[in-house]
């Protein structure tokens, strides 16, 4: 399963084989994610948004790996979940 950020990524992502594609920035994109892998995530490689990474955790399996490689949102200047504003 990949999941991707639009359409043209999913259109890429299907002819590399990807069985199958989910778009993160559909509005249902965890339901898309959940019956996509109805027997939850076994290994996740994040590259996305704090947002994206928490929908992914609540569906991962017991023993499930993750490749964190960073989170875009807080390294272009967004607040980390929980921070108090900078003044």
């Amino acid at each position: 399963m990949a999941l991707v950020g639009d359409r043209a990524k999913g259109e890429i992502a299907t002819s590399l084989g990807y069985d199958t594609v989910v778009v993160r920035t559909a509005p249902d994109w965890v339901e898309q994610l959940r019956a996509a892998a109805p027997e939850r995530i076994d290994g996740y490689l994040h590259m996305g948004d704090q947002a994206v990474l928490d929908g992914v955790m609540e569906h991962l399996a017991i023993g499930a790996r993750v490749s964190l490689i960073g989170l875009i949102d807080q390294s272009n200047g967004a607040p980390r979940p929980g921070s108090a504003p900078e003044h």
